[in-house]
């Protein structure tokens, strides 16, 4: 990959990192996660989290020398704990797919490439804990 392109595809994952930053902070915010001071505390760790991701490419974005976005990815403001983890699993899908290929792409760019792949197995996790909250939520009845 060309620079340009890295610097390119990296601010796209940064705009992502963004929206999924706030899609985890509105997921908090929602009564039946935010009753639950155990899940609100794992909500909140996993935020932070995609905020380190982003401070990681935002910072590598600079280092190789190009500017980082401001611009956040657009995402849909759900009104259920069910609709909200379902659109968090989908975007960490996303997400896991987005940075697999870029791993691929940067085969002679080892020191990125771990880069990725830390923020890639962290973003496997989060799909996974998100999933399981999920099957919890499903099991309430009260705001599914």
């Amino acid at each position: 990959m060309k620079l340009t392109e890295i610097i390119e595809a990296f601010n796209e994952n940064l705009s992502k990192e963004y929206g999924a930053i706030l899609l985890y902070i509105e997921l908090r915010k929602l009564p039946l996660m935010a009753r639950n001071v155990k899940t609100a505390a794992l909500i909140s760790s996993l935020a932070e989290d995609e905020m380190h991701h982003a401070e990681m490419l935002a910072d590598r974005i600079a280092s190789l020398g190009g500017e980082s976005t401001w611009q956040i990815a657009p995402f849909e403001r759900k009104s259920t704990v069910r609709e909200t983890l379902m659109q968090i699993i989908e975007s960490e899908e996303q997400a896991i797919e987005d940075y697999s290929y870029l791993i691929e792409r940067l085969a002679g760019q080892p020191k990125l490439r771990e880069m990725l792949i830390a923020i890639l197995e962290d973003e496997r996790r989060h799909k996974g804990r998100t999933e399981e909250l999920l099957k919890s939520a499903s099991g309430r009845k009260a705001n599914p």
